[in-house]
């Protein structure tokens, strides 16, 4: 069966996402009349495992827009069997997409599809076009802990990783074809680009706050996330285990030393507390070490055994 190509493919992942998908997939749909009309365009939705009426409502504003006669756009709506993850949905809408171009994005209105005809002027055949936020329009908690992993994750990883930009993203399809190459189960694109040497340029974006609902990416997913990039974009926690280890090395001669000194100067040595702080800073150390070799174990396992990263319960095409 021959895929039909189009010039650009728009991939959003949904989790319990009934109150917005609809106000997303009609504001994408406005937003694409603003794109010369002989431009041809597929939507594809990737439901992750919603356990609230998202598939219904996909199925429901999809059919209804195909109705219109003038509607030349294709919709692609995917429902995965669970729960897998923003990153695993994303890889499952990236790997249907068709487009010469590919653009993924949140579909809770926050990254507003009126700049769709925006990204699509800045495409660039040898470069990813990445939306930076001008401003973080969120809490100031989640603000901090953000640019702080951001921070620590370009120092780390010694890659140019810019900070306060998302999934908003243009994509040239040979692009997205090498990073679906990667035999990863964990794969954060927009971390993997740096790290494979791909160019990428910055446009900026004036965020939207969140329309109906609370956003599904909370504390616990960012955590994740953040634990997921650090552990397989480098080889940095390796060199964290050395530093500490000579931190814990140089702690340990310092207290011999000091111990020698007191003898040999019949000096009052301290008793319990300076020992029980070696120790305890040993097994600190020495369970900061078992934690990052036990991550990197876990992650190789599972990436070994050959577990799909995510399951697709159906696939429904409407043109």
């Amino acid at each position: 069966m021959n895929k039909k190509n189009f010039n650009l493919s728009i991939v959003t992942c949904a989790y319990n996402e009934e109150k917005n998908i609809s106000l997303f997939i009609y504001s994408v749909v406005k937003n694409l009349e603003y794109i010369h009309p002989k431009i041809s365009t597929e939507l594809i939705i990737v439901d992750d495992g919603s356990t609230d009426e998202t598939w219904n409502e996909i199925m429901l504003v999809t059919k209804n827009i195909s109705k219109q006669p003038k509607n030349k756009l294709q919709f692609t709506c995917i429902k995965l069997i669970s729960n897998f993850g923003q990153m695993q949905a994303l890889e499952a809408g990236l790997q249907k997409a068709n487009g010469s171009f590919v653009l993924t994005m949140d579909c809770d209105l926050q990254t507003p599809p009126s700049y769709i005809p925006t990204f699509w002027q800045a495409r660039d055949s040898n470069a990813i076009i990445a939306g930076k936020q001008m401003y973080r329009n969120e809490k100031k908690i989640k603000a901090f802990l953000s640019k702080t992993f951001y921070n620590i994750l370009q120092k780390t990883s010694k890659h140019n990783i810019s900070s306060n930009t998302g999934d908003f993203r243009l994509y040239p399809k040979h692009y997205v074809n090498e990073l679906l190459k990667i035999k990863n189960n964990f794969k954060v694109f927009r971390f993997l680009a740096p790290k494979l040497g791909i160019p990428v340029e910055i446009l900026y974006f004036e965020s939207q706050k969140r329309i109906n609902g609370k956003s599904s990416y909370n504390l616990k997913k960012m955590i994740t996330l953040a634990k997921n990039s650090f552990f397989n974009l480098s080889l940095a926690p390796a060199k964290v285990i050395l530093f500490y280890l000579a931190l814990f090395i140089i702690y340990f001669i310092g207290i011999c030393i000091y111990a020698i000194h007191s003898y040999l100067t019949q000096e009052l040595v301290p008793g319990w507390t300076s020992i029980s702080l070696s120790i305890s800073f040993g097994f600190i150390g020495v369970l900061t070490i078992l934690y990052v070799i036990i991550e990197y174990l876990v992650k190789n396992i599972e990436n070994t055994q050959n577990f799909p990263a995510y399951i697709i319960q159906k696939i429904t095409t409407i043109k």
